[in-house]
C-alpha cells in the first residue's frame, strides 16, 4: 500500500484486518484466477486506479499519530481496570 501498488493477498491472519477494504484478499488458492486476477488489475486502469486511491485511505488509519493515540486509549483503559 505504501508504495502506491495494488495488493493481492491471501486472506489470512492478520492480513483482512489490515488490509480492510483496501485491496483484494484471495480466499482459495485457485492460482488461473489468481492470475486473471492479476491481468485485471494490471489491465484496467480504472480499477487500479480505486484499488490505490483506498489503499491511500487506509494507509491513513496505521499513521504514526493514529497509532500512537489508539494505544494510548488501549493503555489508559487497560491501567483504568
Amino acid at each position: 500500500m505504501y508504495f502506491d501498488l495494488p495488493v493481492l493477498a491471501y486472506a489470512s491472519t492478520g492480513v483482512p484486518a489490515t488490509l480492510g477494504d483496501a485491496g483484494v484478499l484471495i480466499q482459495h488458492k485457485a492460482y488461473p484466477v489468481i492470475a486473471e486476477m492479476v491481468h485485471e488489475i494490471i489491465a484496467d486502469e480504472k480499477l487500479r486506479g480505486r484499488l490505490i486511491q483506498n489503499q491511500r485511505a487506509r494507509l491513513a488509519a496505521f499513521a504514526p499519530d493514529v497509532v500512537r493515540a489508539q494505544l494510548r486509549a488501549c493503555l489508559d483503559l487497560a491501567f483504568r481496570l
